[in-house]
């Protein structure tokens, strides 16, 4: 549910083990997704904007082939990894962090890169990158508006996790307790 309007979301299945797929469900309409494993939703304030993310199926099965970013229902991206996208307060825009082809993460804003972060360049960074699972971005990078719309993120850069508001780097760190996890 949206924090203050009368939207209602969800995720429901289909088939059973490995064939299991994943369709949204918005105010009573179903889109169809096809996905393999569902991903968190998020909404404006007042509900009128959401956007998820949803891990397509590859081949063999329970295999992940891409991950794409829904708005509204709709298509907004096709990344071979992506984090779970944020929605400001005001819904003006959607924000996420995608792969690129490089080994770094390029931060989009309503479907338009915006800035991206090297692949990570420490010895301590690179290695942790490397042990990574597959997709990562959904699991450990973080995209979040805060409410006075200022967007936060957290993710892997040059120097190891980086944190950011509004593009200004607040701190970085060599490793993370998910590295540590082996995560």
């Amino acid at each position: 549910f949206p924090p203050n309007g009368p939207r209602f979301v969800y995720w429901v299945s289909e088939g059973h083990g490995d064939g299991r797929t994943y369709d949204l469900v918005a105010d009573g309409r179903v889109h169809r997704t096809g996905a393999f494993l569902p991903g968190p939703v998020a909404f404006s304030d007042d509900g009128a904007r959401w956007a998820s993310m949803i891990l397509e199926p590859g081949e063999p099965a329970g295999t992940i082939r891409a991950v794409r970013i829904l708005v509204n229902g709709e298509d907004a991206g096709r990344f071979t990894d992506a984090s779970a996208p944020a929605v400001s307060p005001d819904g003006r825009h959607i924000a996420y962090l995608a792969a690129s082809g490089d080994g770094g993460r390029t931060l989009w804003v309503d479907g338009v890169a915006q800035t991206t972060f090297a692949a990570p360049g420490t010895p301590c960074a690179r290695a942790a990158a490397a042990e990574a699972s597959h997709p990562e971005l959904p699991q450990h990078h973080v995209v979040r508006y805060l409410a006075d719309d200022r967007l936060l993120v957290v993710t892997r850069d040059a120097d190891g996790w980086g944190i950011y508001r509004d593009g200004t780097r607040l701190g970085v760190y060599p490793t993370s307790t998910f590295d540590r996890l082996g995560a």
